[in-house]
């Protein structure tokens, strides 16, 4: 992790899992980097992932990707934006097992955006706040 003077901070990531029985394996590895920006009125986060997983047991392998962005924008006391978007990706692939217990090939790919604004002013009782996800 990289921490500079003005707040912002920069860490990369590596994980490597390996489980081992008579019959049976088990290896997941994990790439991954992410980032905090603070800058003046508005911050920043931003994460990224690839991790891959292999189970001997069931001859499956799993590849699982993931990006998410956050941003956080303040121009003054009274409004905040809040805005986010973030890609996901699953995929699994087995073959088969003598026994047949393995689970079937699948994929799952997900995206969605959303951002909210808040209204909130000093000298009123009033407070308003309305959203949009995709």
């Amino acid at each position: 992790s990289f921490l500079t003077e003005s707040g912002n901070r920069y860490r990369l990531r590596y994980d490597n899992n390996h489980y081992a029985a008579p019959s049976s394996s088990y290896d997941d590895e994990l790439f991954g980097v992410d980032a905090v920006l603070r800058l003046p009125k508005q911050t920043l986060l931003a994460k990224a992932s690839a991790e891959q997983t292999d189970y001997s047991v069931l001859n499956q392998r799993s590849t699982n990707y993931m990006v998410n962005v956050d941003h956080f924008y303040y121009p003054d006391r009274t409004w905040r934006v809040d805005t986010m978007g973030n890609l996901y990706s699953y995929d699994r692939t087995s073959q088969l097992v003598a026994l047949g217990t393995n689970q079937p090939d699948s994929t799952t790919d997900l995206a969605q955006f959303s951002s909210f604004v808040f209204y909130r002013p000093d000298d009123r009782p009033l407070s308003v706040s309305g959203g949009i996800r995709v």
